[in-house]
């Protein structure tokens, strides 16, 4: 998939995808960035041609992210993570360098009433 058609699947999934040369997105005041459309993606494909990566807001997407050196710390506390939101939806983790990675719990069932835009 090209940056773009991902970019345009998080946002039919509900989320908004921030454009990114590696960990940093090409523009100031990203954080401000509010509901995407294609015409915005089709600029950003334009005007940022090295901006592959792809980010999202975690406004409404909470996020753990765990920088931890140790890893049986780090596997300790994905397991915690996982134990005390059972049930509540599904515990997303993804590793970056290795013990560094983020741990995002789906939204629905954890915060009732607050969802991806």
């Amino acid at each position: 998939m090209s940056p773009l058609e991902v970019r345009q699947a998080l946002i039919d999934h509900g989320y908004t995808p921030i454009p990114a040369i590696g960990k940093k997105p090409p523009f100031k005041k990203w954080q401000k960035v509010g509901k995407v459309s294609r015409p915005m993606l089709e600029a950003w494909d334009k005007n940022w041609p090295r901006a592959t990566n792809t980010g999202i807001l975690t406004e409404y997407t909470p996020t753990l992210d765990a920088d931890i050196l140790s890893e049986p710390a780090a596997v300790a506390i994905e397991q915690e993570v996982r134990e005390r939101f059972k049930g509540r939806g599904h515990v997303l983790s993804r590793i970056g360098k290795p013990t560094s990675y983020p741990i995002r719990p789906q939204l629905g069932a954890m915060f009732p009433g607050k969802h991806p835009r």
